[in-house]
Formats: structure tokens, sequence, C-alpha cells
């Protein structure tokens, strides 16, 4: 009786360590990760250890101290000037202002006056660089250009008579200047100038903002949410519908960022493969847009209230603590040097 009860207590024992077995091959499995090892003791724990959910944020989100800004002492504007642009070219920083300011720097900490932008008291509200020359241009129809920065030559007809300038860009071997009364101009050495004779902008009372390149297309945006396109930058076509048109989201920025074109509001992003066909996207995350700048990994924006960045030009992330009320920035020199108001100058390694 005694070997019965042994052998019935040696089956129930087998019984229940199988059953048991069989419950942790089960558990592991549902947990993902330990499919492949059933019999693993561990395997249960597995679930608690990825970080996985978090991995889609990590290329967007680095620490705001990988963006730190200084503020220049001695920018050579004083605190009721504006800063509306700068440029780099030919190793070195200029940056323009109010007043008929000018700056330039060889490494965007120690600046150096200009003593004649040719532009009188009258504001500057762009530059550029291009076939080694800056090109600088402002209220009151005028352009002027320089070879190193700081010894400047005024254009005698720039073509937009006493309109307004706001924007000058170097595009596909021509610069290209933007104003009011819907004008375009454009030249190959930054002295003589020819005139665009229908921008597609209304010519009595419409400023256009921007012109930006890629594949193969000139785009300008202005007020009102316009945009216009052009092969060759002389003959332009007018934008059907580019997701903007109303008198609230005239056009601040518009850029050539990664294989598509976007313009942005003050509240709101459209983008473009072509420039003739416009979507809705994400937008940059900073009100009033006015500039961008590329140091070959990532894309940063200034604006009115913050400074973003994108390594791909669809997802934007804001920076804290970074500068406020800027309206121009350009990479040079290994930092990327923004401009703004109240005289400001700041500088940031990107990290």
């Amino acid at each position: 009786m005694k070997n019965v009860l042994k052998f019935l207590g040696i089956i129930s024992f087998i019984a229940v360590f199988a059953f048991t077995m069989t419950a942790c091959s089960s558990g592991g499995a549902g947990g993902g990760g330990g499919g492949n090892t059933p019999n693993t003791p561990n395997t249960p724990n597995t679930p608690n250890t990825p970080n996985t959910p978090n991995t889609p944020n990590t290329p967007n989100t680095p620490d705001s101290s990988t963006m730190t800004w200084n503020t220049v002492s001695d920018s050579k504007f004083v605190s009721t000037d504006i800063i509306n642009g700068i440029a780099w070219g030919s190793n070195m920083f200029v940056a323009v202002g109010t007043n008929g300011k000018m700056a330039y720097s060889s490494d965007g900490t120690v600046w150096n006056a200009v003593s004649d932008s040719k532009f009188d008291t009258s504001t500057i509200t762009g530059i550029a660089y291009g076939n080694s020359k800056f090109v600088a241009v402002g209220y009151s129809g005028k352009i002027a250009w320089s070879s190193d920065g700081a010894a400047w030559n005024a254009v005698s007809d720039s073509k937009f008579s006493s309109s307004y300038i706001n924007g000058i860009a170097w595009l596909n071997d021509k610069f290209f200047a933007v104003g009011s009364s819907g004008k375009i101009a454009w030249s190959s050495d930054g002295a003589t100038w020819n005139a665009v004779s229908d921008s597609k902008f209304s010519s009595s009372y419409s400023y256009i903002n921007g012109i930006a390149y890629g594949n193969s297309k000139f785009v300008a945006g202005g007020d009102s949410g316009k945009i216009a396109w052009s092969t060759d930058g002389a003959t332009w076509n007018a934008v059907s519908d580019s997701k903007l048109g109303s008198s609230s989201n005239s056009i601040y920025l518009i850029a050539w960022v990664k294989n598509r074109f976007i313009a942005c509001s003050a509240g709101k992003t459209v983008q473009s493969a072509d420039g003739i066909t416009w979507t809705e996207s994400e937008h940059v995350g900073v009100i009033s847009p006015k500039g961008i700048a590329f140091d070959n990994s990532k894309f940063v924006i200034v604006g009115y209230n913050q400074v973003a960045y994108s390594t791909d030009g669809i997802t934007w992330t804001s920076i804290a603590d970074s500068p406020k009320n800027m309206n121009g920035i350009a990479w040079g020199n290994n930092k990327f040097v923004a401009v703004g108001d109240d005289g400001k100058i700041v500088w940031s390694t990107g990290k």
C-alpha cells in the first residue's frame, strides 16, 4: 500500500510541474521578445524592458542645452535699431538694418561698423551673397553691392523706382529682389538689374516678401497668401490655390527645404513639391517666421516668439529659452548667427 501511495504522489508532482511550465511558456510569448525562448525563467519580465515607445521622439527632441545661444556684447547697432537681415559669404557675416546701418564680422562675435552703406538713413531690409558679391536692398528702391562687406557701391537703377524692396536672394546663379507694388527684378552681377514685366502680383498695392528656388522653379510669396512660380525668373504664373488665401495669411517666409517648398504665414505653413500644387503642413512653430538657415544637418527658423529646428523640413521642434523677435539667420564659420530687434545679434554652434 505504501508503494502505491508513493507512486501516486510522484504522478501528481509530475502533473503539477508540467502545468506550471506550460503557464510560464504562455506568459513569455504574450509579452513580445520572449516568444522564441519559452523555457527561459526570466522571459515574463521582458515586456518591461524595451523603451520603444520613446524612440520616435528622440531625433526631434534634443535637450534644450544642445542649442545654446550667446548674445553679442557690441553689435554696432543701438537698442533702437532693428536688424533685418544677415548673410554669410567670402568668410564674412554682414548684417543690415534700420537707419542705413551695416556691420560685418568674420566670426559672428566681434563686429565692425560699415562707415558708408550707400543707403544714407534709409532702412535696409535684406542682404544676400552670390557671384563673389554681397547685395543689399531696402526702402526707396535702393540697392547696393560690395565685394568684401566693408566698402559699398550704389546701384544707379534698381528697377524699383521709389518702391520698397522687401527681400533678396541668390538663386540659380542670379540675384532676385522682390518688393512692393508686385515688383520683381533680377541681376547676374548685382549691379545691372532687369525688371519682371508681370509678376502676377497686383501692381497697385501688393507686397512680395520672399522668393526661393527648387525643382527647376522660382517661387515667390507675398501678402494675402499669394504665390506665383516661374521656370526662368522672367515669365510668371499665378498659383490658383495656395491654401493660404486670405488677407490674414500674408507669407513671411518662403524656402526650398528637403525637396519641397514651404511657405509660412504668422500661424500657418503650406508645402509643395513643384511650387504649383500646395497642401497644408505642420506649422513650423514660430509666429511670423522671418529667416531660415541650414548647417548640413538641420534647418533653423527664427521669428517673433522663438526659434525652431527640423532635420526633415516637415516636423519642427521649438527650442526652449531661445531668442525672440529675430528677423534673420545665417550659417557660417561653424555657427548660426541670428539678428533681430533692439540691435541684437546672437550666435550658436547648434549644440
